[in-house]
């Protein structure tokens, strides 16, 4: 097979050339030697012999190894193969137990590729006892093209064995056990690089921190979903970030071999970034009403400091690859971040925003639903993210590492140098992904929002209201949300039933969005409307702006026609169909369209006489309340007086909200805010607004009424980057925030999305305070700040019609989506349905009973 030259050493062991087995002439000159107390056979090249890879033989003085040239047939290559297994294996077997694999054998070898493959820098190490040699690429070695396991320079081509995959396996491992490795910037079979590893001890922090509360309670879905978003940013910045880190550790000058070295290197540079990071984030401390550049240096210290502390972790576990507790270490301390994670949220010390007491009413924990996370649920759902994790760890750093190697074959330069930018486009990929999710539900939320349901597909009979005899909109361009409101329009006998007084017909008039192509279109509509009614010759008239989805909050108009008895006008204009979070893109819209009908509405009025002008309300709920509000965006309280506006009730306008903000100012969320500027009164919670002195009440005429805990005051793209205000240290935190929470990047974010969910689901003819919801306090709010006249016995019969209303007008719709099902399943669908309206009531109710509710006139 080959030909054997035993010769003897210095130290005892045999010396052992054999024939070249390279299937090129060119690199065909190699040979071996046995060092060491096991006898294993070392192969060396001869091709380039450095003083570190000499010939053993040549270094006991005995003379040099004489390699043969011609290259051996493909059948003796596989003969010799199979030779130096089994001779290997042998060996392990006899090796002493406990003795130091590092220098028990090595092997240096240069070899060809099939034709046709460009050249590559390459290298084969066998460092301790196994039978197959392990492959690395030297161009990405960092260390001047040098093996990091015995430093060895040969030139040749890729290693003609198998697939591509670079391997090596760590000097210094313990009996002789092989760990499949990479180095930095490459991928690892079965196992992660340093980056990698860091990214995963960030994310399993990030996970138990995750299960801290934000504004309202949540169920075991949300807490899953935030679980995932947490870990995974967690990871992926990790990563990215400490994959920067580690190539600037393998370009400091003994940062790419041997294995201890580069772990004392890359600590020695995420020791440094740890330490930097702390200085970055002492000098840039949080401040209220701070610039985002500030708030983007500090968040760059924390993200460093992070990562930095995950890398020294990171570098430790390095070293005790390959030990034969190495992977239970690894295990354990990822569970141990994962548990300082969830007790650093001090969990008996933390609460929700919704569980916030309120000092004078002794009460907390108000929403419309409570909501709670299964503790059996959690930790399987923590597990079970933790476990993707991994998966997902090692994909990322398949696809990151890819895509390095194909930008390097592009742009030229290493792979290792490219690793970070993979990583990045990774994340990148990720992002799109979540955008194609974002559009695809856009796409089939479209549609049922622009449906008419089948309780209101009956025009209105009234002239008064918009669809009805002499409209110039058309019922069937009406929405869900606009056909909703113009059905539930009020009657004159209603009114006079509750209130008790002669009342006449309201006038309620909408443009929906398909009632014209553009926003020009549907604001002269809308005017027309106006026009047709003779609306400005009511004694009051309202211009109510629609959320995202096109809703009118139904309690606030029937409060203002009950309180005029009928004697007013309300308009509405809708710009999407959507849900409020996903119609934020069409904001500019919404008020330009609305700033041409305050427009028209203030040149019709101006055109009348003084004592003839209708009282000019503006209201509006949640992103219409943006809408509304920026169309006097840098006008400060000259806007709003500038065009005779008489008063104005906002309830949960959005952080994103300018004009807002230009009258807030610099005060503190801290303070109780005092009333300001001019007439307008901008309160922390409710309880601000309860707690205003009787006399400062009547000044108010522009109320920004939110909810302490409601999410859509406090969520903005800033959560991304920055710590809001109202979730400062201590107990320095405005009413109805979250207690001994702490802000993370991107998952408050996310656990504030999640809120907005979760902020407003109502039960039928129940008024609860907390959330987005404010059907509690709307009617006398509108009572005080519109002041409207009404005694507090009228006051109490409107509330409870409007409770009742609200009730029969579900039952309704739903009554009419049990009719429309198949009759062998109607009655069950009944049956649910009375089981359902037993739950909202607290009483029990058969069909008849709902039958006898949908007879009646709800409308």
């Amino acid at each position: 097979m080959a030909d054997w030259i035993t010769g003897s050493l210095a130290s005892g062991p045999t010396v052992a050339t054999y024939r070249s087995v390279s299937v090129s002439s060119r690199c065909a000159q190699w040979a071996t030697t046995a060092t060491g107390a096991s006898s294993t056979p070392r192969r060396i090249s001869r091709t380039e012999t450095t003083a570190r890879t000499r010939c053993g033989r040549a270094r006991a003085g005995t003379g040099t190894c004489a390699p043969v040239a011609e290259a051996a047939p493909v059948a003796e290559i596989a003969a010799i193969r199979e030779r130096r297994a089994a001779f290997s294996l042998s060996s392990a077997r006899r090796r002493p137990a406990g003795s130091s694999a590092a220098g028990s054998w090595a092997g240096c070898g240069s070899f060809s590729d099939m034709a046709g493959v460009p050249p590559r820098r390459w290298h084969t190490c066998v460092l301790g006892m196994f039978p197959r040699p392990l492959r690395v690429s030297l161009t990405r070695s960092g260390r001047g093209g040098a093996c990091p396991g015995c430093g060895y320079r040969p030139v040749g081509r890729p290693h003609p064995w198998g697939a591509r995959t670079h391997v090596r396996w760590q000097a210094g491992g313990r009996r002789g056990r092989l760990s499949p490795m990479t180095t930095h910037g490459r991928i690892r079979t079965g196992g992660l690089d340093i980056s990698a590893r860091a990214g995963f001890l960030l994310g399993a922090f990030a996970t138990g921190v995750s299960y801290q509360p934000n504004l309202l309670s949540r169920a075991t879905r949300d807490q899953a979903l935030i679980t995932g978003v947490a870990t995974a940013t967690a990871f992926e910045w990790g990563t990215a970030a400490h994959s920067f880190l580690r190539s600037t550790a393998d370009r400091l000058p003994v940062g790419g071999e041997p294995l201890r070295n580069r772990a004392v290197t890359g600590a020695i540079v995420d020791a440094s970034a740890l330490a930097a990071g702390i200085a970055v984030c002492r000098g840039a401390s949080p401040q209220e009403h701070e610039s985002t550049r500030r708030a983007l240096v500090r968040l760059l210290g924390t993200s460093t400091l992070a990562v930095a502390a995950g890398g020294l972790v990171a570098d430790a576990l390095e070293l005790r690859r390959g030990a034969r507790t190495g992977r239970l270490e690894a295990g354990a301390v990822a569970l141990l971040a994962g548990a300082a994670g969830y007790l650093s949220t001090r969990p008996r010390k933390t609460r929700a925003g919704s569980f916030d007491p309120d000092p004078d009413e002794g009460e907390g924990g108000v929403e419309d639903v409570h909501r709670e996370v299964s503790p059996a649920k959690a930790v399987t759902s923590g597990i079970v993210v933790t476990l993707a994790l991994v998966g997902v760890a090692r994909a990322e750093s398949v696809v990151s590492g890819a895509f390095a190697r194909g930008a390097a074959i592009v742009l030229g330069g290493s792979a290792q140098d490219r690793r970070t930018a993979g990583r990045v486009a990774t994340f990148g990929a990720l992002a799109g992904a979540g955008w194609g999710a974002i559009t695809a539900v856009n796409a089939m939320l479209t549609k049922p929002g622009g449906a008419v349901e089948a309780a209101h597909r009956r025009p209105p009979e009234r002239a008064e209201v918009t669809g009805g005899p002499g409209s110039a909109i058309p019922w069937t361009d009406q929405s869900r949300e606009s056909a909703r409101w113009l059905s539930m329009a009020l009657t004159a006998d209603e009114i006079t039933g509750v209130m008790g007084e002669p009342a006449l017909q309201p006038i309620r008039v909408y443009a929906s969005l398909d009632s014209a192509a553009d926003a020009q279109g549907r604001a002269a509509l809308l005017l027309a409307e106006i026009d047709r009614t003779r609306a400005l010759d009511r004694a009051a008239f309202a211009l109510f702006s629609p959320t995202g989805s096109g809703y009118i909050n139904y309690v606030a108009s029937e409060t203002f026609e009950y309180l005029t008895r009928g004697n007013c006008a309300s308009a509405g204009i809708q710009y999407s169909v959507l849900p409020s979070a996903l119609s934020l893109t069409r904001v500019d819209l919404a008020t330009h369209q609305t700033r041409i009908v305050v427009n028209g509405v203030v040149q019709r009025l101006l055109a009348m006489a003084p004592e003839r002008r209708p009282k000019f309300y503006l209201f509006g709920e949640s992103l219409g309340s943006q809408v509304s509000e920026e169309i006097f965006r840098g006008q400060g309280m000259t806007g709003p007086t500038g065009i005779g506006l008489d008063a104005a009730l906002w309830i949960g306008t959005p952080a994103a909200t300018e004009w807002r903000r230009e009258l807030w100012g610099t005060r503190s969320v801290v303070d109780v805010p005092d009333v300001g500027p001019g007439a307008a009164y901008l309160p922390r919670g409710i309880r601000d607004w309860h707690g205003l002195p009787a006399a400062e009440r009547t000044r108010v005429r522009y109320l920004l009424l939110q909810n302490g805990d409601d999410p859509v005051p406090k969520f903005s793209s800033y959560l991304l980057w920055k710590r809001p205000d109202w979730m400062g240290r201590g107990g320095a935190r405005p009413p109805g925030s979250p207690r001994g929470t702490r802000w993370m990047p991107v998952t408050t974010f996310f656990m504030t999305f999640l809120d907005l969910q979760n902020a407003l689901s109502p039960t039928p003819g129940v008024f609860d305070e907390g959330g987005h919801d404010y059907r509690r306090e709307v009617p006398q709010a509108l009572r005080e700040v519109w002041q409207l006249k009404a005694s507090d016995d009228q006051m109490v019969a409107v509330q409870a019609a409007l409770r009742r209303r609200e009730l029969a007008w579900e039952v309704k719709r739903r009554w009419a989506v049990t009719e429309a099902v198949p009759t062998p399943v109607r009655a069950a669908a009944q049956l649910k349905l009375a089981e359902t309206v037993s739950r909202w009531t607290g009483r029990t109710l058969d069909t008849a009973a709902l039958a006898e509710i949908v007879a009646t006139d709800a409308g």
